[in-house]
């Protein structure tokens, strides 16, 4: 008698489907914020982090100059009196730039007697520099008087 064929055989078993992965597992590639970019990369982009950070750190100076310091130096003025014992800090600018210092060069306003005696070009030069329009009227005197009052309020004094 023939012999019977062999069966066919068995078709190879079909891929295992992977379990997930696991957090932390060590055999997968990391990939995200802890992986190191590529040392081209990295040559590139550090200067540019560099440079914006240090623009970022200017900006914060020149706000703070121009915003915080002068409120701070009129509030601790204020508590100074005439500042005859205790002389009076320097405040800054509107634009943020010193009075005492190039190009302005005026005289520091240490106490009240200093504001009493300036000029009339150091005293429209200190107004124009905090941003105030000079008042203007018919009587000098009165002018003068009423510009180093507004003078006094714009340094924080309380006298």
């Amino acid at each position: 008698m023939a012999a019977l064929p062999q069966p066919p055989p068995p078709p190879p078993n079909p891929p295992l489907i992977a379990p997930p992965v696991q957090p932390n597992d060590p055999n997968v590639p990391v990939a995200g914020p802890q992986a190191a970019a590529p040392p081209w990369f990295q040559g590139i982009i550090q200067p540019l982090f560099m440079d914006l950070r240090n623009d970022l750190q200017n900006d914060m100076w020149t706000m703070m100059r121009a915003e915080f310091l002068p409120g701070f130096k009129r509030l601790v003025n204020q508590h100074r009196g005439d500042g005859k014992v205790v002389s009076f800090d320097i405040v800054p600018f509107t634009n943020g730039n010193d009075p005492t210092q190039p190009p302005d060069n005026l005289p520091p306003l240490h106490s009240i007697d200093v504001i009493e005696n300036l000029n009339e070009h150091d005293l429209m030069e200190y107004l124009n520099g905090y941003g105030v329009v000079p008042p203007v009227s018919t009587n000098p005197y009165a002018t003068n008087y009423l510009q180093k009052e507004i003078l006094k309020g714009l340094i924080g004094s309380s006298v």
